[in-house]
């Protein structure tokens, strides 16, 4: 964009617009994720790249009116403060949780349940995908079988419980 950057734009604007990044610059990427962004496209980019970026947001099931907090606030002792666009994924360890963010460099360990954080953020567009593991669906770039390819490389499995759910909800991928 000749005068100002795609970034730049979305933090002027008051809406919450379904965004496809495309860009030269992998650096970016991060930044870009903060804004809910569904896809990240690097250039050169090849046209069913492209096609599977349109059809993520052709497909997507989110309210259309809601107006959801942009930070979760967990009551813990030190007032964690989530928020839940840079979560790409949770992994549960009893009644402990670790989650992994595009802004910490390790897991942050997290007193509560799997099931209390699902219910906290699957308005904001996660899905459980395994007894062990709670996804947020912008960083999901592919399904294969029982595994779910996240945006980083990072292969999270699919429980057979819920391979059907998955699959109903990323038909696309």
């Amino acid at each position: 964009m000749p005068e100002i950057s795609g970034i730049e734009m979305l933090n002027i604007s008051n809406e919450n617009p379904k965004v496809i990044f495309t860009t030269a610059h992998n650096n970016f990427a991060l930044e870009g994720y903060e804004y809910n962004t569904v896809d990240y496209l690097l250039k050169p980019i090849r046209f069913d790249r492209f096609l599977k970026a349109v059809e993520k947001i052709k497909n997507q099931k989110y309210p259309s009116k809601v107006n959801l907090p942009q930070a979760v606030n967990l009551n813990l002792p030190k007032k964690t403060i989530v928020y839940p666009n840079e979560i790409i994924y949770i992994e549960a360890l009893g009644n402990y949780v670790k989650v992994y963010s595009v802004k910490e460099n390790k897991p942050i360990v997290l007193h509560i349940t799997m099931i209390s954080m699902e219910n906290l953020l699957v308005p904001y567009g996660f899905i459980r995908c395994h007894k062990k593991f709670l996804i947020n669906r912008l960083f999901v770039d592919s399904i294969k079988e029982n595994l779910c390819r996240l945006y980083n490389e990072i292969n999270i499995p699919v429980g057979i419980s819920y391979q059907q759910k998955v699959k109903s909800i990323f038909k696309e991928l």
